[in-house]
């Protein structure tokens, strides 16, 4: 029985998953399509990736 329900558990997590996955999916396509179509949201968008960059980036590359 607790294998039943161990699984049981598996599969409502996959769904839930799935499901986020979905939703993920579709706010990415919206995002490229936005960005694609309207110029200043595209110069916000690589703005934003320029910042992001930045932030990840070590400071010892940084530094080279």
């Amino acid at each position: 029985m607790t294998e039943k329900a161990s699984l049981e558990e598996i599969r409502i997590e996959l769904a839930k998953l799935k499901v986020a996955y979905e939703v993920l999916e579709k706010s990415h396509r919206r995002l490229v399509a936005k960005v694609l179509t309207d110029k200043s949201e595209a110069e916000h968008f690589v703005g934003q990736m320029v910042v992001d960059r930045t932030m990840l980036c070590p400071t010892w590359l940084k530094s080279r």
